[in-house]
């Protein structure tokens, strides 16, 4: 079972990547004028906040010891920072 958490958690994070990369190309002009990019954005703030909640999720059932491979657990930490400032 932990294995199937860790492998949706990484593609949450991997996606989370696509859309960082997505919205770099923009400037914030490009925002002010748009309507629906400022959705998509707003859109992507609530997605990278799922995917902290996850992590922390992660991170409390590492705590717990209710995950068998806790070694899984390492890579979650720079990714939590790692979004805080996505």
């Amino acid at each position: 079972m932990s294995i199937y958490i860790y492998i949706s958690f990484y593609c949450l994070v991997i996606i989370g990547i696509f859309i960082r990369v997505y919205f770099s190309n923009y400037i914030a002009m490009d925002f002010y004028s748009n309507k629906k990019l400022n959705l998509k954005r707003r859109y992507a703030i609530v997605y990278y906040y799922v995917v902290l909640f996850c992590s922390a999720y992660i991170l409390v059932l590492a705590k717990n010891g209710d995950l068998t491979h806790p070694i899984f657990v390492i890579p979650v930490v720079p990714i939590v920072i790692m979004y805080i400032f996505f």
